[in-house]
């Protein structure tokens, strides 16, 4: 539980940037929209090597663009846990370390099999979104 003196006695912006800064670079760290986390603590995002989840996991909104291409939107953390995991996450109150742990699952479970199943080997791969469809998670 946060209380009312932590956010005033607490470790400088600074401090905390740095910290946060040195425990990632050079690891790839496995995000769901994670462009904010990053900006919340004024890193740029494009400075680590990350793995965004929802560049993964995007689902066809039923329309097409000018050029007659399906147009795709990014799947939420909530909705992803709900149709691999079938768990109802965010119901209440908001949970950071369920988010994390869900995005580490999504990619544990799901990602990781589907790029050993077809021999990927670079977490900048480009997936197919049609490619998801159907896949349950291996757990």
């Amino acid at each position: 539980m946060i209380e009312r003196g932590d956010l005033a006695n607490g470790i400088p912006l600074n401090i905390v940037k740095s910290i946060v800064h040195d425990m990632l670079k050079d690891k790839l760290v496995i995000v769901c929209n994670g462009v904010k986390g990053f900006l919340s603590l004024q890193l740029e995002f494009s400075e680590y090597h990350t793995f965004e989840i929802q560049k993964v996991f995007q689902g066809w909104n039923q329309t097409y663009n000018k050029y007659g291409d399906k147009v795709y939107q990014p799947k939420g953390l909530k909705r992803l846990v709900k149709e691999y995991f079938k768990v109802n996450i965010q119901e209440n109150v908001h949970n950071a370390s369920t988010d994390a742990y869900y995005t580490l699952e999504l990619f544990k479970n799901v990602c990781i099999p589907y790029m050993i199943d077809r021999e990927i080997d670079s977490p900048d791969y480009v997936f197919d979104c049609d490619d998801f469809e159907g896949i349950v998670a291996k757990k």
